[in-house]
């Protein structure tokens, strides 16, 4: 008898072979997806064969590359290729306050392409440090993607104009794990750097021997595997701002912890009110997106503000921004501020260095010149979308051949009490 029901239409509809299209629909699904992503990346690196400053080894993670902004506010700053006038005079010496012909530099201004020491994949989480004398030097801190170990190294550049060009000066930093994040800061007159290396377990304190280029390490400064950690001195103590591997709502950017100590290397301890998602009632945020950091904490007007990541839509999909209201070893409490720079309400997917993405910024405040900001930012989302994809259709297709198993055994018994009653 074959496996078929009477749908309220009259119709006949046979259950074996609509599942059996339904597993072949799911199947062709699943090798069209695969197809279209290699034909897109393929595309992808033919378009930027030609042009070696965006050109970058094909890399799953993306193609990020970093620009640097200037302004007077670091909420609304505009990047290198907007600056005209006056404030291009002002940042750079180019140009005079009615002069309108020279052409400001434009970004990005570092791209996987600058690194000539190892094979990279993109160049990401720039932190800048400028020079304490009034010459024009600034260096920067950033992650590589080295593909020949298939993780991340720290590299150091270097810009004598004032951050209208920079100079990839080496690879300065690795270890057997994953690097990124090269938060630098100095104290008590030495040059320190802490790293994202949380798949070692800790958080480890480097120091510079040579700076830029040598780095030792100076102690594990606190047996946590943190994310992202961002020290700062607030009311004349030490605080940092991390996400957890240990939580579950770090891997979507949806965990913030806070720590502190009397000084860099006393004993750190971790806030009562971390980590926030086991305290539903905090006023900070809890499973909510911008939490993990996206950068140094920078003070503006007397008070203190954060970046945090975006990751709803993709990985590093944007930047927010918060005025820290209330912090000390007791409470902590934030609010959202506006964060945009010039042309980020008209960016182009696919076109623009920065059109789809951009997870992190480090600003500093220049002494009669404004604000200076580094940030990364990449004109494709994360391959890592699509893989999530595939990875269910590969789990959809046993569920349903599965399904299909059931559902014919289901008919067939269904089909014998039928019979049975008819001849009844």
């Amino acid at each position: 008898m074959p496996l078929v029901y009477h749908s309220w239409g009259g119709g006949k509809i046979h259950l074996r072979r609509l599942l059996t299209w339904l597993v072949l629909l799911l199947a062709t699904w699943g090798v069209l997806e695969i197809a279209v992503t290699a034909l897109r990346r393929s595309a992808r690196h033919a378009q930027l064969a030609g042009d070696p400053t965006l050109g970058c080894t094909p890399d799953g993670e993306g193609q990020w590359a970093i620009g640097v902004f200037r302004g007077h506010n670091p909420f609304h700053l505009k990047p290198l290729e907007q600056l005209q006038g006056a404030l291009a005079a002002e940042a750079f010496g180019i140009g005079g306050a009615d002069s309108s012909t020279e052409a400001p530099p434009s970004n990005p201004v570092l791209t996987c392409a600058s690194v000539t020491d190892v094979e990279s994949g993109f160049v990401a989480d720039p932190f800048l440090w400028p020079s304490k004398d009034k010459s024009n030097t600034i260096h920067m801190f950033y992650e590589t993607k080295s593909l020949l170990i298939n993780k991340g190294e720290i590299g150091a550049a270097v810009s004598v104009d004032g951050g209208a060009t920079f100079k990839h000066l080496g690879v300065v930093l690795g270890e057997p794990w994953h690097l990124s994040y090269p938060f630098v800061f100095e104290d008590e007159g030495h040059m320190y750097m802490v790293p994202e290396g949380s798949n070692s377990g800790v958080l480890t304190l480097y120091r510079a021997m040579d700076f830029p280029l040598k780095w030792v390490k100076e102690k594990v400064l606190i047996d946590a595997p943190l994310i992202d950690a961002s020290p700062f001195k607030w009311n004349g103590r030490w605080f940092l701002f991390a996400s957890n591997r240990r939580e579950k709502s770090s891997k979507n950017c949806r965990e913030l912890e806070v720590w502190h100590s009397d000084t860099l290397m006393g004993e750190w301890t971790r806030h009562p009110m971390s980590p926030w998602t086991r305290y539903p009632m905090s006023p900070v945020r809890a499973w909510l997106q911008g939490a993990r950091m996206a950068g140094r904490p920078i003070v503006h007007n007397g008070s203190l503000y954060r970046f945090g990541q975006d990751c709803a839509h993709t990985y590093g999909h944007r930047i927010r921004a918060f005025r820290v209201t209330k912090l000390d070893t007791e409470n902590y409490a934030e609010e959202e501020v506006e964060f945009s720079f010039g042309g980020s309400d008209k960016l182009r997917p696919g076109i623009d260095w920065n059109g789809q993405r951009y997870h992190h910024i480090d600003a500093h405040q220049l002494p009669g010149l404004g604000w200076i900001a580094a940030m990364d930012g990449d004109r494709y989302y994360s391959d890592y979308l699509t893989w999530w994809r595939v990875q269910q259709t590969a789990v959809l297709l046993p569920l349903a051949a599965a399904l299909t198993g059931g559902a014919a055994v289901l008919s067939v018994r269904r089909a014998g009490r039928l019979g049975a009653a008819l001849h009844w």
